[in-house]
């Protein structure tokens, strides 16, 4: 049984990737239903207890419809979580952030790549992240590496500047930062409130000298501060679970260490946020 940090509900087969990110930043609350219920299954049958799951059209949350998806996610997968990708440039910024809290929303999402965050972004990022922590958010950063982007939209030097100014609430560096995960270590050792996951990143790498790079990391900072994710459906979750299988063996886990990473860190990771 696992739970999953990091699930989104586009549709599979929206065509390439772009177009997968462009459905996902456009789905109604209806589709999120529809598209919960589709892969509710796959869910089930993977194990899935309870998941966070990233929602990336930032006014959802103003859709009528919305309160349907939210009981629905109660139901079916009760103790989840919800992550909105968050419009940092919203002109009433800490009225948008309240609206997200009150909703239910457990973590605020900064995407560079999808938002195209450039260095003139990050003082901005840095004020929303601020009242996010005074309201009781946690953060997300997705901190994946690749496309043509990889040097315009650098999302470790934005996560950098977030810790210089948050030190209370979680910040969840997503994908573990990818082949920099030694860069995503170092912020990590300096800032208690750093949590790495694992979506998409372990099974990208797979075969590389990166895997011992990850068991090197996640020993080093603590096993306690890693979490189970697959990124789906860009990665199904029964073939994360089998992955994450794999790494176990490779990084000699015991079942109790297994537990902490696949289980045991969403439920206390939840306990530092206001909504659980």
């Amino acid at each position: 049984m696992v739970n999953d940090f990091n699930i989104h509900l586009y549709t599979k087969d929206a065509g390439s990737i772009d177009d997968q990110i462009v459905e996902d930043t456009e789905l109604r609350p209806e589709d999120l239903v529809s598209n919960l219920l589709r892969y509710k299954n796959h869910f089930n049958k993977s194990g899935v207890l309870q998941a966070n799951f990233h929602l990336f059209n930032s006014y959802v949350l103003n859709i009528n419809g919305f309160e349907n998806f939210k009981k629905l996610v109660n139901k079916e997968f009760p103790g989840s979580t919800l992550t909105l990708l968050c419009d940092f440039r919203n002109a009433d910024i800490v009225k948008y952030l309240k609206a997200i809290k009150s909703k239910g929303f457990s973590f605020v999402k900064f995407h560079s790549y999808v938002q195209n965050i450039t260095v003139k972004d990050f003082e901005k990022v840095v004020e929303v992240s601020i009242e996010a922590e005074k309201i009781g958010l946690g953060i997300c950063i997705d901190a994946s590496y690749g496309t043509n982007k990889l040097y315009t939209n650098d999302n470790l030097a934005m996560a950098a500047q977030i810790l210089n100014n948050v030190n209370g609430t979680p910040v969840v560096l997503l994908h573990s930062g990818g082949p920099r995960i030694f860069e995503s270590m170092l912020l990590a050792l300096q800032n208690t409130n750093v949590y790495l996951e694992t979506s998409l990143s372990l099974d990208f790498y797979e075969g590389s000298s990166l895997w011992k790079d990850y068991a090197y990391v996640y020993r080093r900072i603590g096993l306690d501060r890693i979490l189970f994710a697959s990124d789906f459906p860009y990665q199904p979750v029964d073939e994360a679970i089998k992955t994450f299988s794999r790494f176990k063996e490779y990084l000699n886990m015991t079942e109790a260490e297994l537990q902490l990473i696949r289980f045991q860190n969403f439920v206390n990771l939840k306990k530092l946020v206001c909504n659980t």
